[in-house]
């Protein structure tokens, strides 16, 4: 699972970027996410990306935001343990789990008629693999 600690943003001199900058989403040029442990036995992999400009596709964004959504969920600027995936639910706090996902995305699916429209029966679609499903 991926951490706080496992996010790092980086501007346009390479200098780091702290999760609590306000303007993190405007000073970040670059994102770097470790995978600590992968269920591929690989350890410690990090992949980077670059902001697109776009605002909904840019992973830059996408990722500042998530990294905003949990520090103000969690009223934290030092724990760099909570997983990315957690949020608060009255005074506790959880983790999204895999079937809460799945659950979304099949709803999803039968909502906008996916087996009519695109050949994709919601019974089909996993949470397994990012290319397991249509």
């Amino acid at each position: 699972r991926v951490t706080l600690g496992d996010i790092v943003f980086r501007d346009k001199d390479s200098r780091v970027v702290a999760h609590g900058d306000p303007e993190l989403d405007k000073k970040a040029l670059f994102v770097t996410i470790c995978f600590t442990d992968q269920k591929n036995g690989t350890k410690m992999e990090r992949r980077s990306h670059r902001k697109t400009g776009q605002e909904t596709l840019c992973p830059v964004k996408s990722w500042a935001r998530v990294v905003q959504r949990v520090r103000s969920q969690f009223r934290t600027r030092e724990d760099d343990s909570i997983p990315v995936c957690a949020y608060r639910e009255g005074q506790s706090a959880k983790e999204i789990r895999s079937s809460q996902v799945l659950q979304l995305i099949r709803e999803s699916c039968e909502f906008h008629d996916g087996e009519n429209r695109y050949g994709i029966k919601a019974s089909e679609l996993g949470t397994r693999s990012i290319r397991s499903g249509a």
